[in-house]
């Protein structure tokens, strides 16, 4: 079980990758995967690719209570990943 966790992606723009056809007790719960602006995430699930947040929820049958948001650090840029007050991402973590 993959919980409660914010998911950033590298360069490659993939934030799950599961390329074998067949899993057996793969669940995805309450994750923030971090959205980045003018960027589009990728996840693999069963060989298939996707570029939707929502389609991969559906091929995944997984993560329904997760985000793709930008989480909201104090200061990214600084190496400050704490959260904001207001960050969306709150809710979902703890």
């Amino acid at each position: 079980m993959i919980e409660r966790n914010i998911i950033p992606n590298g360069p490659s723009r993939l934030f799950i990758v599961n390329y074998f056809s067949t899993n057996k007790d793969n669940l995805l719960k309450k994750n923030v995967f971090h959205k980045e602006m003018n960027k589009q995430g990728i996840w693999v699930w069963k060989e298939e690719e996707y570029t939707s947040f929502s389609e991969f929820k559906k091929a995944s049958k997984s993560d329904k209570d997760s985000s793709y948001v930008n989480p909201g650090y104090k200061h990214a840029d600084n190496y400050d990943f704490n959260l904001t007050n207001d960050s969306p991402a709150l809710e979902i973590v703890e």
